[in-house]
């Protein structure tokens, strides 16, 4: 079973330590992509652009940069057995 998980990441200037916060699991890539807009909508955020680095068919790792240069969201897939 394959699984998907939402990071919030956010990059701070040495010396402190990056915070990479766990947020929830989903069964598909598009579950957890809208897991991140919902939070958006509900917040009233408007992303000023949204940019997928990497591809959710071939990487692990999907990194969403949405405007700041420090935050970002990583959705990650996991191989569950």
């Amino acid at each position: 079973m394959t699984t998907y998980k939402v990071f919030w990441v956010q990059n701070t200037p040495l010396p402190s330590v990056p915070i990479r916060e766990e947020h929830s699991s989903y069964s598909s890539f598009d579950e957890a992509y809208q897991s991140v807009t919902d939070w958006w909508h509900k917040n009233n955020f408007s992303p000023s652009i949204v940019r997928f680095i990497g591809e959710p068919e071939v990487d692990a790792t999907v990194t969403i940069d949405y405007g700041p240069h420090t935050m970002f969201y990583e959705i990650v897939r996991n191989q569950v057995q």
